[in-house]
C-alpha cells in the first residue's frame, strides 16, 4: 500500500513541475482553474476501504448536485425584466423663524401700515 501511495505522490509531483515550468496556468480562465481544481479533487487518489472512497464520491457526487442546483434556480432571474423605480424629489418650504426659535429671541415684524409711506 505504501509502495501504490509513493508512486501517486512522485506522479504528483512530476506534473506540478510540468505545470510549473510551461506555465500551463497563466493563460486559463477562472472557470477553467476551477474546473481543474475539481477534477482533481474527486480523481484523487483514496487510502483506506472501499467505503472510504464510495463515501468519498457520494459527497462529492452531493457537492456537483448542489453546484448545479444553484445554478439552476439563479439563471431564471438573468432572464426577467427589470423594473426601475423613479425618485420624486419634494419641495418643502422652510418653516418660519418662530417655529424655529422661541418666540421671545424673535423680533416681532413692524406692522406695514404703521410704517411711514415714502412718496
Amino acid at each position: 500500500m505504501g509502495n501504490v501511495l509513493q508512486k501517486a505522490v512522485d506522479a504528483k509531483a512530476d506534473v506540478d513541475e510540468k505545470r510549473a515550468q510551461y506555465k500551463a496556468d497563466e493563460n486559463k480562465s477562472e472557470f477553467m482553474k476551477l474546473k481543474a481544481v475539481m477534477a482533481e479533487t474527486t480523481g484523487a487518489p483514496v487510502l483506506g476501504p472501499c467505503i472510504c472512497l464510495a463515501f468519498h464520491r457520494f459527497v462529492a457526487l452531493c457537492a456537483f448536485a448542489f453546484f448545479v442546483y444553484t445554478i439552476l434556480s439563479a439563471v431564471p432571474g438573468f432572464y426577467e425584466k427589470k423594473s426601475f423605480a423613479t425618485v420624486e424629489f419634494q419641495t418643502v418650504s422652510r418653516p418660519p423663524p418662530q417655529a424655529i426659535f422661541p418666540l421671545s429671541t424673535v423680533p416681532k415684524r413692524p406692522n406695514p401700515s404703521s410704517l411711514p409711506s415714502v412718496h
